[in-house]
């Protein structure tokens, strides 16, 4: 889906809180008063502490959820429901395990009611876009972790959504395929720059990947601490771009700001565990 809008941001969050009833007739403030934009073709990153509502902002962004107060925005429209303009890739694939690979990605086109012709085509372009020419027919449990992360990015992007939102997609990979699907990533985000949100707890990954860095505060009531832009070259290689003398520059920036978060956060838990032992 195009959006018509030409000139507002991708993405905009507006002044939003997000609450979630717990046990005990308790309301606990995941988000408070957090407002940022994302730019049209720019790739954002999230990181901030365990706990600190990231993934709700995913939600939010693809209108999963509906904020408690305030407003999300895409291309200046107020979010009611889904997003159509976005995709959401998950921490863990949702592959079906009973259909191929070619299959997987053929699903969303079919479900867009593409002719099957013409969904097969275009997944078959995809899966070897990702590199996986010639492995159409393995199901799921036939292919290695990332594998089945490239089937599931081509599943999201064959339907040409302006936005991706990425929630944590390569933390469960091992080191080096992880930086192998970090630079495919890049590559096809290079060519044709689609909006992207990206959560991750890997303060490198995101300054490798990103123009620009959002840390978000320890919860409850999160809310946006820092703002950083990232100008590093491009294109870059996410394991060469870690040598670059400006990236410990910026890491070191980032850091001083992310670290107090992290301990007030682990400091938290620690209480929490404590009295459920009491």
């Amino acid at each position: 889906m195009t959006p018509t809008d030409t000139t507002s941001p991708a993405l905009a969050f507006d002044d939003v809180s997000r609450d979630f009833a717990v046990p005990g007739g308790i309301t606990y403030p995941a988000l408070e008063r957090v407002s940022f934009t994302v730019e049209r073709g720019e790739f954002l990153a999230l990181v901030g502490p365990t706990g600190c509502g990231k993934s709700t902002i995913l939600s939010l962004a693809a209108g999963l959820l509906r904020p408690t107060r305030g407003r999300v925005l895409g291309f200046g429209a107020r979010l009611g429901g889904l997003n159509r303009h976005a995709a959401y890739l998950f921490q863990q694939d949702v592959l079906l395990p009973w259909k191929t690979a070619l299959d997987n990605v053929m699903l969303g086109p079919l479900l867009h009611r593409w002719p099957r012709g013409r969904a097969q085509e275009e997944a078959r372009r995809w899966l070897t876009r990702v590199g996986l020419a010639g492995f159409e027919n393995r199901f799921p449990h036939q292919l290695s972790g990332g594998m089945r992360k490239r089937v599931a990015l081509a599943q999201s992007l064959i339907i040409g959504p302006a936005i991706l939102l990425m929630d944590e997609p390569f933390s469960a990979l091992d080191v080096q395929t992880r930086e192998l699907m970090e630079n495919d990533l890049l590559a096809l985000w290079q060519e044709d720059r689609k909006t992207i949100l990206f959560v991750t707890h890997d303060l490198e990954e995101a300054i490798a990947l990103s123009d620009r860095v959002l840390v978000l505060a320890a919860g409850p009531g999160t809310r946006v601490i820092g703002s950083h832009p990232v100008t590093l070259p491009r294109p870059r290689d996410v394991t060469e771009v870690r040598l670059h003398p400006g990236f410990r520059q910026v890491y070191q920036t980032i850091w001083a700001q992310l670290r107090g978060e992290v301990l007030r956060a682990y400091a938290a838990q620690g209480r929490a565990a404590a009295e459920a032992h009491a």
